[in-house]
This record gives structure tokens, C-alpha cells and sequence, in this order.
């Protein structure tokens, strides 16, 4: 199956080549003087950001007073005002990159502690790429989605330590940042993806996966006429497979719905055309189907 694949089975996740990490990739740029400016830690990150990034996602960084965050709103701080030219900003890429080579050449450890402690490193980084939007980063991910989607297939825990959720999460937010920077990737290649994740969330994936792949959704390339399209027909997948209450449709619904103002009319037309095809006309499923939920479909 061509990368950006959905499913991948463990005979191919064993058989797929992982990346050489070639640092000259993100070369790192000179250092500059000091900025009184910028918080000191920087500094020393910019002589060796590899090993300083480490050390941030482990949380053994001087980075006072913002020590007491998780390294993602750390990073974000530290990092999310700097020029696109500071020093510091422009080796992050690259030492996340490194970083996660390694994780990904790893034995994840077997003690539950630490196995949760590790987990949560990976999970924060992908949060990093996602909250600074790490472009040099993110395309590296995308491009090879089949090796890193089956790495991160068993980092699950729960909420706070899926690695899984932290790469799909990153992947859907980070889409617009593709266009730009890798137009050579097919901005809808992971739409089968973001369905199949609404379809089977509460299912074979925990309730919570349902807004990751509406975000997918709602991420992916305009495309208008119906811009909304997408994410309405995720979640008719997700209520054709779960069969909500009106009150848990209408919640998720009503959620999104305040996010797009637009006229009973407009909703009424764009539901009707989702529900027109034969995934849902052949389970006898006709407009408005969930959304008689809303009194404006009444």
C-alpha cells in the first residue's frame, strides 16, 4: 500500500525501512550573542540542542519559572516568540527530529513507570511540533507516515499517555502548514484516515478519538462549494456506527455547529447531499437522519 495508507499490518510495519537520520537535513545555525532578552536556557540549547531537548522533554531543564508546565507549554513559551531566524528557533526541528530517531530506535521500557514516563516524552513532542508548528518537522512525519503511524500504533496507556493520539493529533492540525511547505503531498491523502478514526471512536479507539478525526477533517484543503462537507460526513460515520442518543449527537453536533454561522438552509442542503450516498441510503438512512436532533431541520 502507497505511504498515507490506512491500515498497516505488522508484517509491513516489520518490514519498513526506517529513516537514517542525517543531521545535515536541519543544519544547525551559527550561535549568536547572548539577548537579555531571551530566557538563558536558550543558550545553552543552541551548543547542543539534541541533548537540551532531551533534557526539556524529561523535564531536568533550568528553565525557571517555568518549570512547573509539562514540556509542551514549556516549549511553547520558550520558543513560540522567537523570530523565524533566531538560532534557537531554527535548530528545534532538527534536535526533535533527532530526538524522536532515537525514541524510535528504541526498546520502550517494560516497567509500567517508566514505560508511562516514556510515553508521555514521545506523546509531548508531537504536542511541540503541533503547538510551534515545526514544519521541517511535521513534513518529515507526514512523508513517512507508514513507519511512524505503526511506531506509535502500540504507545497507548491512556489519555495522557497515547503517543498514538499525539501523532494523529499532530498530523491533523499541522495539514495547512503541508500545503505550503510539501505541495508534492496530497493535502487529502489522509481523509480515509480521519473517517475511519471517527467511524470506530467509542468502538475499537477510546470516545475521544471522535474530535481527532474531526479536526483532520476540518483541516483538510478548502474545498468549497461544501467546505463542511468533510466533517459532517465523519460524523455520520461515527453515528452510523454508534448509534448515539439525540443528546450525545446533538452535543457533538451543536459543538461544531456554533463554529460555522450559517443558515438553517445551507445545513438542511449540506446534510441531505452527506446522507445521499449509499453508505447510508442502503442502511435505509434518509435526510435528516441524526440531525432531526436540531430543531432547525424540523
Amino acid at each position: 500500500m502507497p505511504d498515507g495508507g490506512v491500515f498497516i499490518s505488522r508484517r509491513s510495519y516489520q518490514a519498513a525501512a526506517f529513516a537514517v537520520w542525517q543531521p545535515s537535513a536541519f543544519p544547525p545555525p551559527a550561535p549568536r550573542p547572548v539577548d537579555p532578552g531571551r530566557h538563558p536556557w536558550l543558550s545553552e540549547f543552541e551548543k547542543s540542542p539534541e541533548a537540551a531537548f532531551g533534557d526539556l522533554i524529561a523535564g531536568y531543564s533550568p528553565i525557571a519559572p517555568y518549570d512547573r508546565l509539562n514540556a509542551a507549554e514549556a516549549a511553547e513559551i520558550l520558543f513560540g516568540q522567537l523570530p523565524a531566524d533566531d538560532p534557537a528557533r531554527m535548530s528545534l526541528g532538527w534536535a526533535i527530529f533527532g530526538w524522536l530517531q532515537k525514541r524510535r530506535r528504541e526498546t520502550p521500557p517494560q516497567a509500567y513507570p517508566q514505560r508511562q514516563r516514556w510515553i508521555r516524552q514521545v506523546r509531548e513532542t508531537f504536542d511541540i511540533v503541533s503547538l510551534l508548528g515545526v514544519t521541517e518537522v511535521a513534513v518529515e512525519l507526514r512523508r513517512n507516515f507508514v513507519s511512524w503511524n505503526a511506531w506509535t500504533r502500540d504507545l497507548v496507556l491512556e489519555p495522557s499517555r497515547d503517543a498514538r493520539a499525539g501523532y494523529w493529533t499532530m498530523l491533523a492540525l499541522t495539514q495547512p502548514l503541508l500545503r505550503a511547505a510539501a505541495p508534492d503531498i496530497d493535502g487529502w491523502s489522509l481523509y480515509a484516515q480521519w473517517l475511519q478514526i471517527c467511524e470506530n471512536a467509542g468502538g475499537s479507539l477510546p470516545d475521544h478519538y471522535l474530535g481527532i478525526g474531526l479536526i483532520g477533517l476540518r483541516r483538510l484543503p478548502d474545498a468549497e462549494p461544501g467546505g463542511e462537507d468533510p466533517w459532517l460526513t465523519g460524523l455520520a460515520w461515527w453515528a452510523a456506527a454508534r448509534r448515539p442518543t439525540q443528546d450525545q449527537f446533538r452535543t457533538q453536533w451543536l459543538a461544531l455547529k456554533s463554529l460555522y454561522p450559517r443558515t438553517p438552509e445551507y445545513w438542511r442542503d449540506r446534510v441531505r447531499h452527506v446522507l445521499s450516498v449509499p453508505k447510508f441510503r442502503d442502511q435505509g438512512i434518509v435526510s435528516p437522519g441524526w440531525w432531526a436532533a436540531d430543531p432547525d431541520f424540523l
